[in-house]
C-alpha cells in the first residue's frame, strides 16, 4: 500500500497554489463537503485568503445513492465575483453543478472549478459543460475519453512530475526536491 504523507500532500498543494495565483486570484474558495474540505483550508492558507466556506449535501442514505441532492448550509456569497470550488473528485457532477447553480443565481461572475480526480460517469460531461462554470479542472490521474471531454474541461497531465521523479531516484537524487 502506498502512504500519501502529508509533506508530499503539502508540497503538492503549493504547486497548485502556484497555478491558480498565475491563472485566477479568487476571492472566495467554496469547499465542497469533507472531500474539498482538507483541500480547501490548505489552498485557503497558501493563498493567504481568509474567504473559506464549506456546504454540505446529502445524496446517499448509508450505502445507497439517492435521486435527489440535498444541498445545505450554503453561505452567502453574493459579495463575491470569483469563486474557486474546491473537490477530491468529480463523479457524476451532481453536487458541483447544484453548487454552481446557487452561485450563479447569486451573482458570482466566475466560478472555477478544481478536483484532483475526474471520475465523471454519466451524465457529469454533460451536467458540467452546460453549468455555467467559467473552467472544470481535473488532473489526469484517471483517463479522461474524448467523448467525456467539453470545452470548459482543463485536464493538467501528471506525467511530467512522475517523469522527473523517476529519474531522480535512477539518478539517486531527490524526489522531494521536486516539491521544494
Amino acid at each position: 500500500m502506498l502512504k500519501y504523507s502529508f509533506e508530499e500532500f503539502h508540497k503538492d498543494v503549493k504547486i497548485m497554489v502556484r497555478d491558480i495565483k498565475a491563472n485566477f486570484e479568487p476571492e472566495v474558495i467554496l469547499a465542497i463537503a469533507r472531500g474539498g474540505l482538507t483541500l480547501g483550508h490548505f489552498l485557503a492558507s497558501l493563498l493567504n485568503n481568509r474567504n473559506l466556506f464549506t456546504l454540505n449535501s446529502i445524496h446517499y442514505e448509508e450505502t445507497q445513492k439517492l435521486d435527489t441532492i440535498d444541498i445545505f448550509n450554503i453561505p452567502d456569497l453574493s459579495k463575491f465575483n470569483k469563486i474557486l470550488i474546491v473537490d477530491d473528485m468529480i463523479d457524476t457532477a451532481g453536487t458541483i453543478t447544484e453548487a454552481i447553480n446557487v452561485l450563479n443565481n447569486a451573482g458570482a461572475k466566475k466560478v472555477i472549478v478544481v478536483a484532483t480526480h475526474g471520475i465523471l460517469s454519466d451524465p457529469a460531461a454533460k451536467r458540467l459543460s452546460e453549468s455555467g462554470a467559467a473552467e472544470v479542472v481535473v488532473t489526469d490521474t484517471l483517463p479522461i475519453p474524448a467523448e467525456k471531454r467539453f470545452e470548459q474541461l482543463t485536464v493538467l497531465s501528471i506525467a511530467p512530475l512522475l517523469a522527473r521523479a523517476i529519474q531522480e531516484v535512477f539518478e539517486d537524487g531527490s524526489v522531494t526536491s521536486l516539491f521544494n
